[in-house]
């Protein structure tokens, strides 16, 4: 799949996650436990790979067991070995561990931030993530960022500010939590970047993430008590963990073959997909400044798709 067609499909996950997410907390279930279920609820989607995988080990050990080889005898000289190089990865445990505290840090921070700020402000905030991804990414990885680039990034984050309606009331600890938050997430992405092009695999980095992120999360949780979900709300966990599982999945994927500053903009788009969610499913109408900055955001996703393509 193409990738910019791929991290399209991931924001619009994570914006199904959000919109289950923002039901999920209406109907009682503390901020930490989703966290913490959205991280250990996707180590399910590994173990069942993992059970085939030891399954078909364990039947073939069986069969192997039962079959008597037969004497065979072999000519030595019939046979040239042949060597041939193997690459080995060397797993970077220290880089994957700071990888999942970086997000965990970051979620933490929205955590923090989401008692003392409306949500419009708190959207404001956290979206400097995208231009500070890019901004690591030349930092870092010496990228090259084009003027329509910016531009994109400029519109994007324009765009979230005309929806997000923020109240300028700003001055806080919170906000500092935040942008603490948005910057995290930003060195977590970079954090991935450096750990593709080092030759992990998008299985092992999320796998690592999850564990991290969700031990993390457990004496928060503990600490704020248990919710005991409904079947139907559990129907709604279950949702929300295979859709956020799939924007990482998808995301991290994506980040593969792109580079920080061409996956920056796209994070925008998200907004696109929460407009036509709140359209289509809790039957909002949007107005006049909400279609302004969707229009923009849209903006965004267009330079990007022209960029791809004149390349």
């Amino acid at each position: 799949m193409n990738p910019r067609t791929t991290i399209l499909l991931a924001f619009a996950f994570k914006s199904i996650g959000d919109a289950l997410a923002k039901g999920l907390r209406e109907v009682g279930l503390p901020a930490s436990e989703l966290t913490f279920l959205r991280f250990a609820g996707a180590l399910v989607f590994f173990a069942g790979p993992l059970l085939w995988l030891l399954f078909k080990s364990a039947r073939a050990v069986i069969l192997s067991v039962r079959r008597k080889p037969k004497p065979t005898t072999l000519d030595a000289t019939r046979f040239t070995a042949v060597s041939s190089p193997v690459s080995v990865v060397t797993l970077d445990r220290p880089r994957l561990i700071w990888r999942g505290l970086l997000g965990l840090i970051s979620v933490f921070a929205g955590l923090y931030a989401a008692p003392f700020l409306t949500l419009g402000d708190a959207r404001a905030i956290f979206y400097i993530n995208p231009i500070l991804f890019a901004v690591f990414g030349w930092m870092v990885f010496r990228d090259h960022i084009p003027l329509l680039r910016i531009i994109a990034l400029l519109l994007g984050f324009a765009g979230v500010l005309i929806v997000a309606n923020p109240t300028g009331e700003l001055l806080n600890p919170a906000t500092l939590g935040l942008l603490i938050g948005g910057t995290a997430a930003a060195l977590s992405d970079i954090e991935v970047k450096k750990l593709l092009i080092a030759g992990h695999s998008t299985d092992t980095i999320l796998r690592w993430f999850f564990v991290v992120a969700a031990t993390g999360m457990l004496p928060w949780c503990i600490f704020d008590g248990w919710f005991i979900p409904s079947p139907l709300v559990l129907l709604t966990i279950s949702l929300f963990v295979a859709a956020n599982f799939f924007f990482q999945y998808l995301y991290t994927n994506a980040l593969t073959y792109l580079a920080a500053s061409e996956a920056a903009p796209y994070q925008y788009t998200a907004h696109f997909w929460l407009l036509l969610i709140d359209i289509l499913v809790w039957n909002i109408s949007p107005d006049n400044r909400t279609l302004i900055g969707t229009l923009l955001i849209i903006g965004d996703g267009g330079i990007c798709w022209y960029l791809a393509r004149k390349r």
